[in-house]
């Protein structure tokens, strides 16, 4: 059932009422009923109140390895649509709506970051809710680099550990055949 958000054009007389409805003018005779709701409001990445220590400087970090998912706040957000209403894109990608509530769009991110768009820095977040567009900001992928970083160090610590001690084997192994040397040598010359 397509519910749509109504809002009373004029009022030509008390028996009268022209509504638009997102662009569809119905054609209202008889007695007929509605309910008019508040359009939803949503609230962008700078609003550190609902998004914690996900958002830092207003861009939206996203884990991939913690979340197949982010969370867009807002109000009223299911009071007059469906799942089928709303679109939420990542730059240029379209994402998958899992489902809304009341107070949260649940939105499938792409695997990969999308590329920026228009000379940003970051893709950015923007949600099409019937006529009403949103732009959240800015969300980056956080990336294990840290974790590879860590990885290559400790395995060059690792790499010049074992060097180090092959060269140290090495130069005690000179340092044996050195000695045997001299011994043979100052042997020769005392007989």
């Amino acid at each position: 059932m397509k519910r749509w958000i109504v809002k009373v054009h004029q009022l030509i007389s008390p028996h009268q009422v022209d509504l638009f409805i997102d662009g569809f003018v119905p054609a209202l005779s008889g007695d007929f009923g509605f309910s008019v709701y508040p359009n939803p409001i949503y609230y962008p990445f700078d609003n550190i109140s609902f998004y914690g220590e996900t958002v830092v400087d207003g861009i939206y970090r996203y884990d991939k390895d913690i979340d197949e998912f982010i969370k867009l706040m807002g109000s009223d957000i299911n009071l007059a649509s469906d799942i089928e209403d709303v679109e939420v894109f990542i730059g240029r990608v379209k994402c998958t709506v899992n489902s809304i509530t009341r107070t949260v769009v649940i939105v499938e991110v792409p695997d990969k970051e999308p590329n920026p768009v228009d000379g940003e820095d970051h893709p950015i977040v923007k949600i099409q809710h019937g006529n009403i567009n949103v732009t959240f900001g800015p969300i980056e992928y956080s990336s294990n680099i840290q974790v590879e970083i860590i990885i290559v160090i400790c395995s060059v610590i690792g790499v010049a550990i074992l060097l180090f001690f092959i060269i140290l084997l090495i130069h005690r192994r000179r340092i044996k055949q050195y000695d045997k040397e001299n011994k043979k040598a100052y042997v020769e010359m005392n007989e």
